[in-house]
């Protein structure tokens, strides 16, 4: 038996949860730019990993997925728990986020947002004057 077998995960919140309804809106939004060898969703969810496992750059970041360090686990998680195919390169990601307007991504904050309330895993956080800070990665 392996250490996850016993685990039983909330279906939406969760850490895998959470990431599988992020790639699904992610995969909603329009890709401005056409044609790449990686999709806008691969690339969002590469930072969105990027962010998660606190990397300091995103040069670090693709050396450690892409480059000569490479980190198996690293790889695995990628592809398991993020859904990534090809894992885009720093370059990449900087020219496909940039041309993405912020406001996309909304629909990911509140999804996650409203998955919380709809689970009662805002109860007993303190809010201030009715507003919540919530820190997603």
């Amino acid at each position: 038996m392996t250490k996850t077998q016993g685990l039983r995960f909330r279906r939406h919140l969760s850490a895998p949860g959470l990431v599988k309804l992020t790639r699904k809106c992610f995969e909603r939004i329009d890709d401005p730019i056409k044609g790449h060898r990686t999709s806008l969703a691969d690339n969002m969810m590469a930072a969105l990993a990027m962010s998660m496992f606190k990397f300091p750059s995103m040069l670090q970041f693709d050396e450690f997925a892409r480059g000569r360090e490479a980190l198996p686990e690293l790889i695995h998680n990628l592809e398991t728990l993020f859904g990534i195919g090809h894992v885009p390169s720093d370059t990449s990601m900087r020219e496909r986020l940039d041309a993405l307007d912020p406001q996309a991504l909304r629909s990911a904050f509140k999804l996650a947002f409203s998955e919380l309330q709809r689970c009662k895993g805002l109860e007993g956080v303190t809010s201030i004057d009715g507003h919540h800070c919530l820190a997603l990665c």
